[in-house]
């Protein structure tokens, strides 16, 4: 049989993972957001200069004026080019020829350059900070959703854990039977409530009679298969536990200890034909007992216990 496997552990690495990766997802974005804002201000820095050294130079241009500016629109080139602006790049483009092919003599293309220019500098002035603002505008959201998100997977996180430690509060770790402390409460109610609706009660006490043969690690992986055995049979109104490292009960409601015998006959099928790993498989020994309507469930448990003392237990085929 393909044993079933606990997604806990996966359930809250899967969780952890996902939180990791949209850390790093949002850095990546707000990297990217801060470099793109970065590169608006050096070209509204580079375009600002450009400007303010036309209005230094009175309109008197010439050959150190052209370099000048020249050198200004070259660095101002692959700072736009990293905008994806069409616009501003054509814009670019025109302005470079028109200073490329200025004449000191030609008054007119002078004005046209300069007026090009002051073009160029409004449309990087209000495209780029149009621009800035979108940036700003997406970061908040991406920080905002990294916020939310991350505090939601974590209050998951926090939320799955105490489950978890619930779950294993009542739990044996190894069969995934609810324990001892579950078993006291459980079967309290339980008798009382077969007294009170008038309902037959029996436990079917059963224990592996080999178990002292097996090693310190064999008895960890023979207890974790058997669980799963047991558990395969099952009826959903049962309840089993692990009342100690070698008593197991079956809580059966509705049940008269003449009936119990079809489900000790399933426990022996089952584990006969369960795969244990390379494991010997384990010998199991039974004990049924009714429980009395006039009796307490400490005085049933009782004389359950003193019934295995007595070694009344008994194999499949008695």
């Amino acid at each position: 049989m393909k044993k079933r496997i606990d997604k806990s552990p996966l359930t809250i690495t899967t969780t952890l993972y996902i939180i990791v990766v949209l850390l790093f997802v949002s850095f990546y974005f707000i990297n990217k957001s801060f470099t793109a804002l970065e590169n608006n201000n050096n070209i509204l820095h580079k375009s600002g200069l450009l400007k303010g050294y036309l209005d230094e130079t009175h309109h008197q241009i010439g050959k150190q004026q052209i370099i000048k500016i020249s050198n200004y629109l070259n660095d101002l080139k692959p700072l736009i080019e990293q905008t994806s602006n069409k616009k501003l790049l054509d814009s670019l483009k025109k302005l470079s020829n028109c200073w490329d092919t200025y004449q000191n003599s030609s008054i007119e293309q002078q004005r046209v350059c300069i007026s090009q220019t002051n073009s160029l500098d409004y449309y990087i002035t209000r495209d780029i900070h149009s621009e800035q603002k979108d940036i700003t505008n997406k970061l908040y959201i991406i920080l905002s959703i990294t916020i939310f998100a991350t505090l939601y997977l974590i209050y998951f996180v926090r939320l799955f854990m105490e489950y978890q430690i619930n779950k294993n509060a009542i739990r044996d770790h190894l069969t995934g039977f609810y324990n001892k402390l579950y078993f006291d409460e459980h079967f309290n109610t339980s008798c009382a409530r077969a007294a009170r609706n008038d309902y037959p009660l029996s436990t079917l006490s059963f224990n592996i009679s080999n178990f002292s043969q097996y090693t310190v690690n064999e008895k960890e992986s023979l207890l974790q298969t058997f669980g799963e055995a047991i558990k395969s049979i099952k009826r959903a109104s049962d309840t089993v536990c692990r009342y100690d490292e070698n008593h197991f009960i079956f809580v059966l409601p509705h049940t008269e200890a003449d009936n119990v015998h079809i489900l000790e006959k399933r426990i022996t099928e089952t584990i006969k034909d369960y795969d244990f790993n390379n494991i010997s498989k384990p010998i199991i020994k039974f004990l049924t007992i009714e429980y009395d309507h006039k009796t307490s469930a400490q005085e049933h448990i009782l004389k359950v216990e003193k019934s295995i003392h007595q070694g009344l237990m008994y194999f499949i085929d008695r």
